[in-house]
């Protein structure tokens, strides 16, 4: 008996010693940093680069419509959806709407345009609402220019076409409105 508590006081004092023991952990470091990139931002490229459509002689009895290209040239075409027709004259030229975007050099970004229907939908007065026209399809040119990626020196000009909406018979004068253009980092 006295050697068995011998042996259980000396398992325990054994497992004190065991438990007292400290062990150091292992660790490790690394550094830590970040780039603050710089704002992307969007403006129109000047006074004189805004959507126009020019000056179009509408069908009298068919619904038509005016697309302009979003390219250098602006390449306009009047089409109609139930065989009208839209006369294209000259006088005034037509043009893209022109923006310069700036940001991170080499950074992609998305592209909102705005909308074909709802309460975004772009539209043309001549200060008469019933007589107001629809602009619709919009169409930019980043992707066939550099798939929406800002260049080494964080620029791009950005070109905006779209079609007009023209009713038959619609009223003689000159139309206006305007349009936003939102760009984001990808």
């Amino acid at each position: 008996m006295k050697t068995t508590g011998l042996l259980l006081v000396g398992i325990a004092v054994l497992m004190l010693a065991v438990a007292g023991t400290s062990y150091a952990s292992p660790t490790a470091s690394a550094n830590a940093g970040g780039t603050i990139a710089s704002a992307i931002a969007i403006a129109k490229t000047s006074s004189t680069t805004d959507l126009e459509f020019g000056i179009i002689g509408p069908d009298a009895d068919k619904t038509t419509w005016v697309t302009v290209a979003a390219n250098v040239a602006a390449t306009r075409t009047a089409g109609s959806d139930d065989s009208g027709v839209a006369h294209l004259y000259k006088g005034i030229t037509p043009s893209a709407a022109s923006f310069d975007v700036t940001g991170a050099g080499d950074a992609t970004f998305s592209i909102s345009l705005p909308p074909d229907t709802g309460a975004g939908v772009v539209k043309l007065t001549n200060g008469n609402a019933a007589q107001d026209m629809t602009v619709t399809s919009f169409v930019d040119d980043a992707v066939t220019q550099t798939a929406g990626k800002l260049s080494a020196g964080g620029t791009l000009t950005l070109l905006v076409g779209a079609k007009l909406n023209i009713a038959a018979g619609q009223a003689v004068g000159r139309y206006t409105g305007s349009f936003e253009v939102t760009v984001a980092y990808n």
